[in-house]
């Protein structure tokens, strides 16, 4: 078995753990297949898979920015998270997930923004 299809179904049982549900649509327009994320009606990330891994977005409102320093990433992902939030309404908390161990930053921003739902 593919690493990041161990590490998706890590994801997808750490999901519904928190009350979460995983909805695949194939978006034509992109030609691709997307995951929404949602607690109920409201979204709270989206997934993509590709060849060997897969993406996942979360995005955190940026007013929340300063508490979002204090969530435990690696600086430089935080750094990068933080810039590329920079003048928009939402910071847009990109995972790219090769392994299970890559989950960890992704389900401390998950944690970060149900505390806050």
């Amino acid at each position: 078995m593919q690493a990041s299809f161990a590490a998706y179904e890590d994801l997808a049982s750490y999901l519904a753990a928190h009350g979460l549900e995983l909805g695949w649509k194939y978006y034509r327009d992109g030609g691709a297949w997307l995951c929404r994320i949602v607690k109920g009606k409201k979204t709270l990330a989206w997934l993509s898979a590709w060849n060997g891994y897969f993406m996942t977005t979360v995005y955190v409102a940026s007013k929340l920015a300063e508490e979002l320093e204090r969530v435990p990433l690696a600086p430089e992902a935080l750094r990068a998270m933080l810039s590329a939030g920079e003048g928009r309404k939402h910071i847009p908390c990109t995972f790219t997930i090769r392994t299970p161990n890559d989950l960890l930053g992704l389900y401390a921003v998950v944690e970060f923004k149900l505390e806050r739902a």
